[in-house]
């Protein structure tokens, strides 16, 4: 349950995430005062929630200490969905946010995360399609700065 609470507080806040990093351009052409009108802080405070949320998800699934643990004390089939909102939340915000203050530990969370996913991909074809999906954006990740491509999304 307490998974799902903080499943839900990310999802409410994830529209929010990046939103002034990613599609500033996109919303000043649709309205050119929407810089002044738009509640910096709100937006900011929401991107925070849905990241510590995140986090905490990933953080609570990582006190889960073997596998077997996981695949028989927790209902597994209901976190998959969980815990592939939470990583990529962590992983896009890692992207985005390279100077991130806490950035090693966003770091940790995606390795974390893609950890507590293994343990039921041998069982789940949803989970591993979500390893896949994961190892998509790291491979983006890996992409976007070899290549300095990452610079684009903090010209701002």
């Amino acid at each position: 349950m307490e998974v799902k609470f903080h499943h839900l507080r990310t999802l409410i806040h994830r529209p929010c995430l990046c939103l002034e990093s990613l599609h500033f351009n996109e919303l000043n052409a649709v309205t050119s005062n929407w810089a002044a009108n738009w509640d910096h802080q709100a937006s900011q405070q929401a991107e925070a929630v849905c990241i510590a949320e995140a986090r905490e998800t990933i953080q609570m699934l990582d006190q889960v200490m073997t596998k077997q643990s996981l695949l028989w004390d927790f209902p597994w089939w209901q976190m998959i969905s969980c815990l592939m909102c939470a990583q990529s939340v962590i992983m896009i915000s890692s992207i985005i946010y390279p100077h991130h203050p806490d950035s090693s530990g966003l770091h940790a969370d995606a390795e974390t995360g893609y950890r507590v996913l293994e343990a039921p991909s041998n069982r789940s074809a949803s989970a591993e399609r979500c390893l896949k999906m994961i190892k998509i954006i790291r491979q983006l990740e890996t992409n976007l700065k070899s290549s300095g491509m990452a610079l684009i999304f903090y010209s701002n």
